[in-house]
């Protein structure tokens, strides 16, 4: 059984026979809620209560406050409302039973949560969401949207991970497109002559590599040890005229290359540089014997190989430094839940201080198909805090989130229809009216998401028999498996509300029928925004295990914390 908060029994209708049906239905879905829980409690019965402004599935065009307005009336009692409460303020009312509230919408989504209360402690409630701040179209970029701060521990542990990487992998395909690595007696337009020789490298071969990162002003401090290295080469070469070609090797028993790593975005993802190197070879050894010494002459092999470590080492890292920092950057295309989603992500800045790398990206997040929907909301996002400490932090602008959501609403894809045969309706429909929304919680921080005001249909051979609004809340939460980290929720918080609707004959409801559809429209909902979110760009530190995991909120970005071994 989900937990169930926030639900109250509808505004009763003029005829007394509708409010006790719509009562009924009510009250027969908390009382089974309450069986669950094996904590019953007295039902009161409720006031009169309807909420006529603003209307369900608002979107307003910025902050601020907004005005609730509704009446409300005494329960079949007579008993009669003692107070209103919206959202924690309390409502003026009139001898007449109207009643107004002002209150503060941040940006984002907020649930309206509406609560008339009789002289005998009996309760309505009403909830409807709104939708709050700048509306932007379905392509827009948001700038800024991911931001990553890594702290000099998790640099070293990402070098660390990096040199277990480097002694596995195959060189070969990474050195390939830059032969000849080394090369001497050529014509400007690159021809052979009389003299000359060209030195292709097949692979870099090492039984150990030891990389260790850490951060510093303008770039990383970079030192790679390795251990039994072996470089196959082929040279071609002339000389007096007549060509040759012959396998040489080189092979040193300890290299040690330190240097820095600037590392500048170009757009698609970052550049890689290896400056201020210096490389020490013990232990060397070449076998060039088949060469000749007018070519050896030209062609020094032993400065040759350092040349090849230093461009074999920055050939890796950049791969490497974009796994860590840039894995996210890049478009593609992906398929999801049957629909196609462009996904975008623009290297915007980098920059390093002793203590730490910071990363910045843009994104735009879009469903094929949607290019005419009116777009999302967009919050300002203030400057972030992204001071890793010990660790690591990964700051999502909850925008990014947010227009993926406004696509998936626009295209129709959580919307659904399912039989619910053997009751008095034979089809429940679902129908969102506004698109789900990730935001901050105004009073704790944490973030949640927000699905308000979809609607419920409840249909009988075609017809409809009923409707209602159903609005979710859940907390956003993280996981962390081995090297990913990735975005869940916690357990929904759901708030039903029964509304009359003039093509809907408000009759049949059956306690069973109603929680049971709203419980699998939940879960329906809950599992497509899941598969959602698992194609929002999240960092992937291949070989690094991530531990402390934490999630939480600031200034319009969902923070994730933890640190990295």
């Amino acid at each position: 059984m989900i937990p169930v908060s926030g639900i109250g029994p509808p505004f009763a209708l003029p005829r007394f026979t509708m409010r006790n049906l719509l009562k009924l239905a009510s009250l027969s879905l908390i009382a089974s809620v309450a069986a669950c829980t094996s904590s019953p409690a007295e039902m009161k019965d409720p006031p009169m209560l309807k909420v006529t402004s603003p209307e369900r599935s608002l979107m307003k065009e910025g902050a601020g406050m907004i005005e609730v307005r509704g009446e409300v009336g005494p329960n079949i009692h007579g008993d009669a409302v003692q107070k209103v409460m919206v959202n924690g303020v309390q409502a003026t009312m009139t001898e007449g039973g109207q009643f107004v509230a002002q209150i503060q919408v941040k940006p984002g989504a907020t649930l309206i949560q509406t609560e008339a209360i009789d002289v005998e402690g009996g309760k309505a409630t009403d909830t409807r969401a709104v939708a709050a701040g700048e509306l932007r179209g379905p392509g827009a970029m948001i700038d800024d949207a991911i931001a990553v701060g890594l702290s000099d521990d998790s640099l070293h542990a990402i070098g660390k991970a990096a040199g277990n990487i480097m002694a596995q992998t195959d060189m070969a395909p990474i050195l390939a497109p830059m032969n000849p690595m080394v090369s001497a007696g050529l014509e400007a337009d690159g021809s052979e002559d009389c003299l000359y020789g060209k030195v292709s490298v097949y692979d870099v071969d090492m039984s150990k590599a030891i990389i260790d990162l850490a951060p510093v002003a303008g770039g990383l401090q970079f030192s790679l040890n390795l251990k039994d290295l072996k470089i196959p080469m082929h040279a071609r070469y002339g000389a007096s005229c007549v060509d040759g070609d012959t396998d040489i090797s080189v092979s040193a028993d300890d290299v040690k290359v330190t240097g820095t790593l600037n590392v500048t975005p170009n757009g698609k993802s970052f550049d890689v540089k290896l400056v201020d190197q210096t490389v020490v070879l013990t232990g060397f050894h070449m076998d060039a014997s088949g060469v000749p010494g007018a070519v050896l002459d030209i062609l020094p092999l032993d400065r040759a190989a350092e040349y090849i470590i230093e461009k074999g080492a920055e050939a890796f890292m950049g791969p490497m430094v974009n796994d860590a920092f840039g894995a996210m950057a890049g478009t593609k295309t992906v398929d999801v839940l049957g629909k196609k989603l462009d996904v975008d992500v623009f290297p915007t800045d980098i920059y390093f201080d002793p203590a730490a790398a910071h990363i910045v990206l843009s994104t735009r997040l879009k469903i094929q198909g949607t290019e005419s929907s009116k777009g999302f909301i967009y919050t300002p996002n203030a400057a972030l805090d992204l001071n890793p400490s010990n660790g690591f932090k990964f700051g999502m602008a909850d925008d990014a989130a947010n227009q993926l959501l406004s696509g998936v609403a626009a295209a129709g894809m959580m919307n659904l229809s399912m039989p619910a045969p053997g009751g008095t309706f034979d089809t429940t429909a679902i129908a969102v009216t506004l698109p789900p929304m990730i935001s901050a919680d105004p009073t704790s921080g944490k973030m949640q998401l927000i699905a308000g005001d979809m609607m419920m249909t409840f249909l009988q051979a075609g017809k409809p028999v009923a409707k209602a609004a159903l609005n979710v809340k859940m907390d956003v939460k993280v996981k962390g498996t081995g090297s990913n980290v990735g975005v869940d929720f916690g357990e929904p918080v759901v708030a039903v509300n029964v509304i009359e609707d003039s093509n809907a004959n408000l009759t049949g409801f059956t306690n069973g029928d109603l929680e049971k559809m709203v419980v699998i429209s939940v879960d329906h909902q809950v599992a497509i925004v899941k598969a959602l979110m698992g194609n929002i760009p999240l960092p992937s530190l291949g070989g690094v295990s991530v531990k402390n995991l934490s999630v939480a909120g600031d200034d319009g970005y969902v923070v994730i914390s933890g640190s990295m071994e």
